[in-house]
Protein backbone atom coordinates (compact mmCIF):
# COMPACT_ATOMS: atom_id res chain seq x y z
CA UNK A 1 0.00 0.00 0.00
CA UNK A 2 2.70 2.36 0.76
CA UNK A 3 3.92 2.31 -3.12
CA UNK A 4 0.61 2.38 -4.58
CA UNK A 5 -0.09 -1.48 -5.02
CA UNK A 6 -3.95 -2.08 -4.32
CA UNK A 7 -5.11 -5.41 -3.41
CA UNK A 8 -7.06 -5.72 -7.51
CA UNK A 9 -3.55 -5.25 -8.71
CA UNK A 10 -1.67 -7.55 -6.34
CA UNK A 11 -4.47 -10.22 -6.89
CA UNK A 12 -4.30 -10.17 -10.64
CA UNK A 13 -0.08 -10.56 -10.30
CA UNK A 14 -0.58 -13.08 -8.31
CA UNK A 15 -3.05 -14.65 -10.51
CA UNK A 16 -1.00 -14.42 -13.34
CA UNK A 17 1.89 -15.98 -11.47
CA UNK A 18 -0.02 -19.13 -11.05
CA UNK A 19 -1.05 -19.71 -14.26
CA UNK A 20 2.18 -19.36 -15.45
CA UNK A 21 3.65 -21.92 -13.40
CA UNK A 22 1.33 -24.02 -13.40
CA UNK A 23 1.25 -23.72 -17.17
CA UNK A 24 5.20 -23.84 -17.98
CA UNK A 25 6.02 -26.14 -14.92
CA UNK A 26 3.11 -29.22 -14.20
CA UNK A 27 2.41 -29.99 -18.12
CA UNK A 28 2.24 -33.64 -18.76
CA UNK A 29 4.90 -35.32 -20.83
CA UNK A 30 6.89 -32.28 -21.40
CA UNK A 31 4.03 -30.33 -23.15
CA UNK A 32 2.37 -27.21 -21.39
CA UNK A 33 -0.44 -27.44 -19.40
CA UNK A 34 -3.91 -26.81 -20.62
CA UNK A 35 -6.66 -24.48 -19.56
CA UNK A 36 -8.89 -27.06 -17.74
CA UNK A 37 -5.62 -28.24 -15.45
CA UNK A 38 -4.12 -25.11 -15.31
CA UNK A 39 -7.99 -24.34 -13.12
CA UNK A 40 -8.02 -27.68 -11.21
CA UNK A 41 -4.27 -26.91 -9.80
CA UNK A 42 -4.38 -23.62 -8.86
CA UNK A 43 -8.30 -23.13 -8.19
CA UNK A 44 -8.82 -20.05 -10.69
CA UNK A 45 -11.48 -20.79 -13.30
CA UNK A 46 -11.13 -21.40 -17.08
CA UNK A 47 -12.37 -18.13 -17.74
CA UNK A 48 -9.60 -16.73 -15.58
CA UNK A 49 -7.04 -18.52 -16.91
CA UNK A 50 -7.91 -18.43 -20.64
CA UNK A 51 -7.41 -14.54 -19.83
CA UNK A 52 -3.90 -14.49 -18.69
CA UNK A 53 -3.02 -16.73 -21.60
CA UNK A 54 -4.60 -14.82 -24.51
CA UNK A 55 -2.25 -13.40 -26.46
CA UNK A 56 -5.08 -10.45 -27.16
CA UNK A 57 -3.26 -7.18 -26.17
CA UNK A 58 -6.36 -6.03 -24.65
CA UNK A 59 -7.80 -8.82 -23.03
CA UNK A 60 -4.22 -8.33 -21.36
CA UNK A 61 -4.12 -5.11 -20.62
CA UNK A 62 -7.61 -5.03 -18.92
CA UNK A 63 -6.61 -8.18 -16.57
CA UNK A 64 -4.03 -5.99 -14.55
CA UNK A 65 -5.28 -2.61 -13.39
CA UNK A 66 -4.27 -0.19 -10.81
CA UNK A 67 -5.84 1.60 -8.06
CA UNK A 68 -8.85 3.30 -7.82
CA UNK A 69 -7.09 6.67 -6.99
CA UNK A 70 -4.65 5.72 -9.89
CA UNK A 71 -7.54 4.67 -12.41
CA UNK A 72 -9.02 8.12 -11.65
CA UNK A 73 -6.10 10.07 -12.46
CA UNK A 74 -5.80 8.25 -15.56
CA UNK A 75 -8.81 8.42 -16.88
CA UNK A 76 -8.79 12.33 -15.70
CA UNK A 77 -5.81 12.28 -17.81
CA UNK A 78 -7.58 10.06 -21.41
CA UNK A 79 -11.26 10.45 -21.27
CA UNK A 80 -12.33 13.22 -23.50
CA UNK A 81 -15.34 14.23 -20.73
CA UNK A 82 -12.58 15.62 -18.49
CA UNK A 83 -10.58 17.19 -21.16
CA UNK A 84 -10.27 20.76 -22.21
CA UNK A 85 -10.91 21.22 -26.55
CA UNK A 86 -6.67 21.21 -26.50
CA UNK A 87 -6.27 17.56 -24.83
CA UNK A 88 -5.31 19.08 -21.51
CA UNK A 89 -6.90 17.91 -17.71
CA UNK A 90 -9.80 20.29 -17.51
CA UNK A 91 -10.28 21.75 -13.81
CA UNK A 92 -13.21 19.94 -12.23
CA UNK A 93 -16.17 20.61 -9.70
CA UNK A 94 -16.35 18.89 -7.11
CA UNK A 95 -20.00 17.73 -7.59
CA UNK A 96 -21.52 19.57 -10.09
CA UNK A 97 -22.34 18.35 -13.86
CA UNK A 98 -21.78 15.10 -16.20
CA UNK A 99 -18.27 15.99 -16.14
CA UNK A 100 -17.42 16.62 -12.40
CA UNK A 101 -14.77 15.11 -9.67
CA UNK A 102 -17.26 13.14 -8.37
CA UNK A 103 -19.02 12.06 -11.64
CA UNK A 104 -15.64 10.80 -12.29
CA UNK A 105 -15.03 9.09 -9.19
CA UNK A 106 -18.24 6.95 -9.64
CA UNK A 107 -17.47 5.77 -12.79
CA UNK A 108 -13.78 4.71 -12.22
CA UNK A 109 -14.11 4.05 -8.51
CA UNK A 110 -17.91 2.36 -7.49
CA UNK A 111 -19.16 3.24 -4.14
CA UNK A 112 -16.06 4.95 -3.21
CA UNK A 113 -16.83 7.91 -1.72
CA UNK A 114 -15.83 11.22 -4.13
CA UNK A 115 -14.96 13.22 -0.71
CA UNK A 116 -12.52 10.18 0.54
CA UNK A 117 -10.93 10.28 -2.86
CA UNK A 118 -10.46 13.92 -2.90
CA UNK A 119 -8.99 14.00 0.25
CA UNK A 120 -6.31 11.08 -0.89
CA UNK A 121 -5.40 12.41 -3.95
CA UNK A 122 -4.74 15.73 -1.77
CA UNK A 123 -2.82 14.29 0.90
CA UNK A 124 -0.24 12.47 -1.71
CA UNK A 125 -0.45 16.03 -3.98
CA UNK A 126 -1.93 14.76 -7.27
CA UNK A 127 -4.50 17.55 -7.26
CA UNK A 128 -4.98 20.78 -5.63
CA UNK A 129 -8.05 22.80 -4.99
CA UNK A 130 -8.21 26.14 -6.51
CA UNK A 131 -9.64 29.58 -4.88
CA UNK A 132 -12.64 28.88 -7.41
CA UNK A 133 -13.28 25.88 -5.68
CA UNK A 134 -12.84 23.88 -8.31
CA UNK A 135 -10.24 20.68 -8.25
CA UNK A 136 -6.93 20.70 -10.79
CA UNK A 137 -4.98 17.88 -11.35
CA UNK A 138 -1.15 17.85 -11.03
CA UNK A 139 0.06 14.16 -10.85
CA UNK A 140 -0.45 12.02 -13.55
CA UNK A 141 0.10 8.24 -11.56
CA UNK A 142 -0.85 7.72 -8.21
CA UNK A 143 2.23 6.70 -5.60
CA UNK A 144 1.52 7.33 -1.92
CA UNK A 145 5.17 6.82 -1.22
CA UNK A 146 8.79 7.45 -3.45
CA UNK A 147 9.65 4.20 -4.36
CA UNK A 148 13.06 3.18 -3.36
CA UNK A 149 15.55 1.84 -5.45
CA UNK A 150 16.44 -0.21 -2.28
CA UNK A 151 12.73 -1.87 -2.28
CA UNK A 152 13.15 -2.83 -5.81
CA UNK A 153 16.49 -4.71 -5.21
CA UNK A 154 15.22 -6.32 -1.84
CA UNK A 155 12.47 -7.54 -4.09
CA UNK A 156 14.52 -8.76 -7.08
CA UNK A 157 17.60 -10.52 -4.57
CA UNK A 158 17.23 -10.59 -1.00
CA UNK A 159 13.17 -11.54 -0.73
CA UNK A 160 13.62 -13.80 -4.13
CA UNK A 161 16.36 -15.32 -3.11
CA UNK A 162 15.29 -16.31 0.36
CA UNK A 163 12.42 -17.89 -0.90
CA UNK A 164 13.62 -20.11 -3.25
CA UNK A 165 15.91 -21.40 -0.32
CA UNK A 166 12.74 -22.28 1.96
CA UNK A 167 11.27 -23.48 -1.30
CA UNK A 168 14.00 -26.00 -1.64
CA UNK A 169 14.02 -26.94 1.64
CA UNK A 170 10.15 -27.68 1.80
CA UNK A 171 10.70 -29.48 -1.21
CA UNK A 172 9.38 -33.38 -0.26
CA UNK A 173 11.20 -35.10 -3.18
CA UNK A 174 14.67 -33.54 -2.33
CA UNK A 175 17.14 -36.40 -2.41
CA UNK A 176 19.86 -33.61 -1.18
CA UNK A 177 20.86 -32.02 1.84
CA UNK A 178 19.05 -29.00 2.79
CA UNK A 179 20.39 -25.77 2.19
CA UNK A 180 21.72 -23.35 4.93
CA UNK A 181 19.14 -21.42 6.54
CA UNK A 182 19.24 -19.84 9.95
CA UNK A 183 17.74 -17.08 11.80
CA UNK A 184 19.10 -15.92 15.40
CA UNK A 185 17.39 -13.60 17.32
CA UNK A 186 16.19 -12.82 20.83
CA UNK A 187 12.93 -10.64 22.68
CA UNK A 188 14.96 -10.41 26.02
CA UNK A 189 17.16 -7.44 24.25
CA UNK A 190 17.51 -4.70 26.80
CA UNK A 191 16.04 -1.85 25.01
CA UNK A 192 19.55 0.70 25.84
CA UNK A 193 21.59 -2.01 23.83
CA UNK A 194 20.26 -1.94 20.52
CA UNK A 195 22.70 0.65 19.04
CA UNK A 196 25.14 -1.17 20.10
CA UNK A 197 24.40 -4.32 19.06
CA UNK A 198 23.28 -3.20 14.96
CA UNK A 199 25.83 -1.83 15.24
CA UNK A 200 28.20 -4.86 15.90
CA UNK A 201 26.33 -6.66 13.63
CA UNK A 202 27.05 -4.31 10.84
CA UNK A 203 30.55 -4.51 11.55
CA UNK A 204 30.57 -8.39 11.61
CA UNK A 205 28.55 -8.94 8.59
CA UNK A 206 30.40 -6.11 6.81
CA UNK A 207 33.41 -8.28 7.05
CA UNK A 208 31.81 -11.50 6.12
CA UNK A 209 30.42 -10.74 3.38
CA UNK A 210 33.39 -9.12 1.98
CA UNK A 211 35.66 -12.28 2.61
CA UNK A 212 32.66 -13.91 1.24
CA UNK A 213 32.55 -12.34 -2.32
CA UNK A 214 36.60 -12.30 -2.23
CA UNK A 215 36.09 -16.38 -1.57
CA UNK A 216 33.21 -16.37 -4.93
CA UNK A 217 35.20 -14.62 -6.98
CA UNK A 218 38.23 -17.09 -6.44
CA UNK A 219 35.91 -19.85 -7.32
CA UNK A 220 34.45 -18.20 -10.68
CA UNK A 221 35.44 -19.43 -14.06
CA UNK A 222 35.82 -16.41 -15.89
CA UNK A 223 33.24 -17.78 -18.88
CA UNK A 224 30.55 -16.00 -20.13
CA UNK A 225 27.20 -15.04 -18.26
CA UNK A 226 24.06 -17.12 -20.00
CA UNK A 227 20.73 -17.62 -19.81
CA UNK A 228 21.96 -21.17 -18.44
CA UNK A 229 24.21 -19.65 -15.36
CA UNK A 230 23.30 -20.14 -12.13
CA UNK A 231 23.36 -17.58 -9.02
CA UNK A 232 24.95 -19.13 -6.11
CA UNK A 233 25.82 -17.25 -3.19
CA UNK A 234 24.29 -15.95 0.20
CA UNK A 235 22.04 -12.99 1.74
CA UNK A 236 22.52 -11.94 5.41
CA UNK A 237 20.44 -8.76 6.78
CA UNK A 238 19.71 -7.40 10.31
CA UNK A 239 16.40 -7.18 11.67
CA UNK A 240 14.27 -5.16 14.80
CA UNK A 241 10.89 -6.37 14.26
CA UNK A 242 8.53 -4.57 17.28
CA UNK A 243 5.96 -7.10 19.01
CA UNK A 244 3.62 -4.06 19.75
Amino acid sequence: MQYGIGFKEFSDVAKTAFVQVATEEYGLRGRPTNISRVSVITGISRKEVGKVRSDDPEVRAQLIKGTPAGEVLHRWHTDSRYLTKDGKPSNLLFESGKSSFGSLVKKVAGDIPPGAMKAELMRVQAIEELPSGELSIRKRHYVPARVDDRLLHGLDTAIKYLADTIAFNSDPTRNSLPRFERVVSSVKIDPEAFDQIEESTRARLEKFTEEYDDYLSRQESGGEITDASTDVGVGVYFFRVSKQ
